[in-house]
């Protein structure tokens, strides 16, 4: 019983990992800045504070997204800048 249970598990736990990776990249391009309680560790490159912190965010600690460079080229260049 146990078996068939972790075997329907499977596509879902495929497709979860598949998602947090996919959200992943898409804070890395816009250049989110990241939460300082995932910064703080010390030994993770910058892609693998962006893997926890959307691990975070997909498992409900929600934190603001902070696009600072975004944000500044906003107002360095006083022109239309659409983020999807």
């Amino acid at each position: 019983m146990i078996k068939y249970c972790v075997l329907e598990l499977v596509p879902f736990i495929i497709s979860y990992f598949f998602f947090i990776m996919m959200w992943s990249i898409f804070f890395v391009v816009l250049g989110m800045e990241i939460d300082p309680e995932v910064n703080e560790a010390d030994r993770l490159s910058y892609y693998q504070k962006m893997l926890l912190q959307t691990f975070r965010t997909v498992i409900g600690e929600l934190a603001m997204p902070q696009y600072g460079k975004i944000l500044e080229a906003y107002e360095e260049n006083n022109s239309s800048f659409y983020v999807i």
